[in-house]
């Protein structure tokens, strides 16, 4: 916006007869509430955001001469709209308003805007133009001698008659009345659309156009109507099955579906609006909605984090990835600091509890309590991360037997009925048990632990049955792990 101080106090003054009041309201409100399309407002920083105030004098005038409030909004007025008609041409008052403009050396900012009849008419009943209006032709008056024209709203219709006052509010600028319209176009569409709304509820019937609607916003160039289209059409698809959103009766001319919809979502994203990069990268992740992809969900979520709106959950699947690999390489500590990030975020742990004292999570020792006590499916990833950190020796002193603990809360029983394994931790108990580590040998539980690491993938672990089968001359089956039972 620009910081320029103006000398009026409003940008129009709105002359009318009474008669064509509704006109003048009407007229008032629409240009108040237009908007410049942002490029438009990057080429030309002294324009406002918002054109406000409008000048409108609802009172009617008092014995033929203008009152001295009248006067000051003429006076205080960058230009005059005058709502010409045949009632504003038989006006007194509408004369006297053009006239104070005109002694004041200002005709060049008269804005003559046409709602009926004809300038320069020889029939009374359609003359237009006030008698000073009249005048003016033929006159030098700042106008150059040319006649008046005027802004006719039977010419192309009343919003794009709205553009074309708004151009002449900035004479010195010269705006293209095209590109305001192709923006101003979007905003009545929307307000026409709201007329269909009941209770802050689209009617059913209207879910197509209100699609339509968003994919004409979203070619104006609005990110975020890209991503209420997409969401609500992959809401729609998805609540009813892959049901794309059609118009009803005739053949539609768009059918919105899901492939469109990932579309729009993808464009949003990658014009930097958070909730779209926010969703991708979850999607991705999960592989809900969209193929799963957790090289691509990382380079999502490190997107967000350069953002104000990265949500605290962003830290913790980022914390996911460093922590088994997903589009990176494993990095425990990483993975550590990516969690307690997640937790620094808000001030409060990801199950809706304050942290201790309400200030952020910090301590390695609140983890190592909470990763026994709590319980979920992010608890049983704290969990694995602390006994990690334990037999590793990573951020902590290493400690076998504290290792042992809660590697074995991350992997209870139920937990893996539930939750995709973790590998790496079942290998760990595995080990833990085979040498001795934090617990006294005990080469059944190893086996077990080894056969189930091995069975979803995990080398070392089939490399350390080889090794055991060879020594014993042993034929192991790995398969077996869930022929045996649980783990005694």
């Amino acid at each position: 916006m620009s910081s320029r101080v103006s000398p009026y106090t409003y940008y129009a003054f709105i002359c009318y007869n009474n008669v064509d009041g509704d006109w003048a309201e009407w007229l008032q409100r629409r240009i108040e509430k237009f908007r410049f399309p942002q490029e438009v407002l990057r080429l030309h920083p002294e324009l406002p955001e918002v054109i406000s105030p409008i000048f409108m004098d609802k009172t009617d005038l008092i014995g033929g001469v203008l009152s001295r409030k009248i006067k000051e909004g003429l006076d205080s007025s960058r230009s005059l709209v005058v709502i010409c008609s045949p009632h504003a041409a038989q006006s007194e008052w509408v004369g006297d308003e053009v006239q104070h403009f005109i002694d004041a050396g200002r005709a060049e900012d008269i804005i003559p805007f046409i709602i009926e009849g004809e300038p320069y008419s020889s029939a009374p009943d359609k003359q237009c133009f006030p008698p000073p209006l009249l005048a003016l032709k033929g006159q030098d008056a700042g106008m150059g001698g040319k006649e008046i024209t005027g802004i006719r709203i039977n010419e192309s219709g009343r919003d794009v008659a709205v553009c074309k006052v708004v151009a002449s509010l900035f004479p010195k600028i010269q705006l293209d009345v095209r590109s305001l319209w192709d923006s101003y176009r979007v905003q009545v569409e929307t307000e026409q659309m709201a007329l269909s709304v009941v209770d802050g509820k689209v009617k059913k019937r209207d879910k197509y156009s209100e699609a339509r609607l968003y994919e004409i916003a979203s070619a104006a160039g609005d990110i975020r109507s890209m991503y209420q289209l997409a969401i609500m059409v992959l809401d729609q698809s998805l609540g009813k099955q892959g049901q794309p959103i059609e118009r009803a009766g005739t053949a539609p001319d768009r059918i919105f579906d899901k492939d469109y919809a990932l579309g729009r979502m993808l464009e949003a994203a990658q014009a930097g609006l958070p909730e779209a990069v926010w969703w991708m990268a979850r999607h991705k992740y999960t592989g809900n909605v969209v193929d799963r992809d957790v090289d691509d969900a990382f380079r999502w979520l490190n997107i967000l984090t350069d953002s104000v709106a990265c949500p605290p959950r962003t830290w913790f699947l980022i914390g996911e990835c460093y922590l088994n690999g997903y589009g990176t390489v494993v990095n425990l500590d990483a993975a550590l600091k990516a969690f307690l990030h997640s937790f620094d975020c808000s001030g409060l742990d990801k199950w809706g509890q304050t942290a201790p004292d309400s200030t952020p999570v910090k301590s390695f020792d609140w983890w190592k309590k909470n990763g026994g006590e709590l319980g979920g499916a992010d608890i049983r990833t704290i969990r694995s991360v602390v006994g990690k950190c334990y037999y590793y020796g990573k951020g902590v002193a290493r400690d076998f037997t504290k290792a042992l603990k809660y590697l074995l809360l991350s992997a209870k029983e139920e937990d893996r009925l539930f939750f995709p394994p973790d590998i790496e931790a079942a290998f760990l108990i595995g080990e833990s048990y085979y040498y001795h580590r934090g617990t006294k040998q005990d080469i059944s539980s190893a086996l077990f632990w080894l056969k189930y690491a091995a069975y979803y993938g995990s080398v070392e672990a089939k490399s350390m049955l080889d090794r055991y089968a060879r020594k014993h001359n042993l034929e192991i089956d790995v398969s077996d792990v869930f022929e045996a039972g649980d783990c005694p």
